[in-house]
């Protein structure tokens, strides 16, 4: 198999060196590792933290305790008080207490508003955001965060009926914890992690698996807003050579569905796996069928598709960048939030899924493919109509000028194993 696929990517200097998986049929077919990431490399996968977030989720409704159409209230009493609605904005009371359900917090479709410039801009914040953000960046704990903030918060959209990523992983891994009646790291090792023989994956990284860490580099011109101020001093702390650094080690308040996890390909190889097969491996359950259909299937009202007017801030279709086609910082395509906008997408629960292979800019076959991305460059997808999975594991902040090299691969992957 040629190597062109992510050699243009180190040479341009866009990555420093990845980590390359391909599996099919329950086989490794492909394995590489470019530049300085070698095959005992351990990562920060940020938001591929959400995959795990979303099997819990589909294991505790495989055992009947929760429905992802249940109102959050329902497991988190904070909930059921009244939302603060910002003057300045059109959101009536009405619908401003419309309730979240955990759907909705797995689709990125609650309408949170989060004190990031790269998932919703400073320039929009009201003052009454402003305000409310600003007591959120305290240093408060995972759960005040969902309690106190995210329960009774200004919202951007009725819940339902938007989409905007982010937020609804704190408010699942919450819930989670309220229905297990264990912690979220607990209940991670115990029914997914060690299941599944992911030996390091973990919260908590050892002082031996921080020696392990790439140094991450940070890309400013990929933003898809300028950073705050405020936000600047915790990107420099992300792409530090991360050594020993803190950073490796979520503290146990702290700990969320939405980041945080570090891990490798190899075990994110076997979570890749599990999905393939329809829930299980090597004999282990961890998903019924049922509940990995629930995934990957596009969860958006009315199969909507991931641009604008139903991406909040995303792209219009005539200008949005195809996931298969670089777009350069300025152009049409960064002028909305890259992040809401994905031509020939849908959205399951916590993964993109591709309902468009030509939209999408991908190989024909590459339809049906569920995939998603970690901040730092870590992308993980898998399309179960081909029984195939591919996995790119970098370390370069941010994630969404690299996603072109994850359809690359991709497209060679379909291209060369699924004759």
């Amino acid at each position: 198999m040629s190597e062109d696929f992510i050699r243009k990517w180190i040479e341009t200097g866009s990555m420093q060196g990845a980590t390359v998986a391909i599996c099919r049929k329950g086989e490794v077919v492909y394995r590489n590792h470019f530049g300085s990431h070698t095959p005992d490399s351990v990562y920060s996968v940020f938001s591929l933290t959400k995959i795990l977030t979303a099997t819990a989720i589909l294991q505790l409704q495989d055992q009947g305790k929760l429905h992802i159409d249940d109102p959050v209230a329902k497991h988190l009493p904070s909930f059921g008080q009244e939302r603060l609605v910002d003057p300045n904005s059109h959101m009536s009371q009405e619908d401003a207490n419309e309730p979240v359900t955990i759907k909705h917090c797995l689709n990125h479709t609650g309408g949170w508003v989060l004190p990031f410039g790269f998932v919703h801009p400073e320039s929009l914040w009201t003052s009454l955001e402003t305000k409310e953000q600003n007591r959120l960046l305290m240093g408060q704990s995972t759960h005040d965060i969902v309690n106190d903030y995210l329960a009774r918060s200004p919202l951007l959209f009725k819940p339902g009926s938007r989409f905007h990523y982010g937020g609804g992983g704190f408010v699942a891994g919450v819930i989670i914890e309220a229905v297990s009646g264990k912690s979220l790291s607990e209940y991670f090792q115990e029914n997914i992690i060690g299941p599944l023989g992911m030996k390091d994956t973990t919260f908590q990284a050892t002082p031996e698996q921080q020696a392990r860490m790439p140094k991450m580099n940070l890309h400013t011109e990929d933003l898809d807003h300028p950073v705050p101020k405020i936000m600047r001093p915790l990107l420099r702390l992300f792409t530090k050579t991360m050594k020993g650094d803190e950073q490796a080690v979520t503290e146990e308040k702290n700990i969320t569905g939405e980041m945080g996890l570090k891990s490798t390909v190899d075990d994110f190889l076997r979570l890749n796996q599990m999905l393939l097969a329809g829930g299980s491996l090597d004999g282990v359950k961890i998903l019924s069928p049922e509940a990995v259909e629930l995934m990957c299937v596009n969860s958006l009202p009315d199969g909507a598709e991931l641009l604008a007017p139903f991406s909040f801030q995303g792209a219009p279709k005539d200008t949005a960048p195809q996931f298969g086609i670089s777009r350069e910082p300025g152009t049409d395509g960064w002028k909305h939030r890259p992040l809401n906008s994905y031509p020939g997408h849908g959205h399951g629960l916590m993964v993109a899924v591709v309902e468009d292979a030509a939209k999408a800019g991908l190989h024909p076959r590459a339809q049906g493919t569920c995939w998603w991305q970690g901040l730092g460059s870590e992308y993980f997808a898998f399309n179960r109509n081909a029984d195939l999975g591919v996995l790119v594991f970098a370390h370069e902040m941010m994630c969404v000028s690299r996603q072109p090299a994850l359809a690359d691969i991709i497209n060679a992957a379909h291209e060369v194993f699924c004759d």
